[in-house]
């Protein structure tokens, strides 16, 4: 439609030029066919079943619960502590097994001692970060206390405390709102201006010979030939 320098059509127009692709795409003879790959027509209950025993077939066996004495008694560790647990198990099992290379035990012990060290410092950026949050909301209550201004030998009810945080409340959804409509505005532009830079282009190849005339199909009016837009 773009190509043609069609920018403006209704809905009606745009189900009427969907109808050709429709037939063009779903012909009879491809929808047979996807009929009889998937046994629907024919009736065909073995492709189905055929299909779902081939990923029975290649479905990964579920590792036996409980596999040995030195198995963890929780599963994920999701806590420092539980890590500490688990690496303690694994660094016992590396020194009595002697069935593994100097270099394999080496690579995961260097594996434990790193995944330990990771999760410390993510424990302790977790804190820091909780931390700075608090402070944050601290000084922003300070600020909102210090900004509101109370008159002179006035009293402040709590109904009026809660008009004032309301009123902050809606201006800073409106600040929000004004800078999404602003985003849109531009956005819209943008993909209009898009749009008629395309249009004309299509207008000067259409006026020099490079393009044909575009066609219209409508239900209601029948098909005719547009000569400008």
């Amino acid at each position: 439609m773009i190509r043609d320098g069609l920018v403006n059509i209704t809905k009606i127009e745009f189900l009427s030029c969907i109808q050709r692709v429709r037939l063009q795409a779903f012909k009879p003879e491809t929808i047979r066919s996807a009929f009889r790959k998937t046994g629907i027509w024919p009736i065909n209950p073995q492709t189905v079943l055929e299909v779902l025993q081939a990923r029975q077939m290649h479905r990964t066996p579920s590792p036996p619960l409980g596999s040995g004495p030195s198995s963890s008694p929780f599963e994920t560790p999701l806590t420092l502590r539980q890590m500490n647990k688990v690496a303690d198990l694994l660094e016992t099992s590396l020194r009595e097994d002697d069935g593994l290379t100097f270099d394999l035990r080496r690579d995961l012990g260097r594996f434990i001692r790193g995944s330990l060290s990771l999760a410390t410092e993510l424990v302790q950026t977790k804190r820091d970060l909780g931390r700075t949050k608090m402070a944050e909301r601290v000084r922003q209550q300070r600020r909102s206390f210090k900004n509101a201004q109370i008159k002179s030998g006035g009293v402040l009810t709590v109904a009026q405390g809660r008009e004032m945080v309301r009123k902050r409340d809606e201006e800073e959804v409106r600040r929000a709102r004004r800078v999404v409509e602003a985003a849109e505005m531009k956005a819209r532009s943008m993909r209009r201006k898009c749009f008629e830079d395309a249009a004309k282009k299509a207008r000067q190849w259409r006026s020099s010979g490079k393009l044909s005339r575009a066609e219209v199909c409508d239900s209601e009016r029948g098909t005719w030939w547009l000569k400008r837009f």
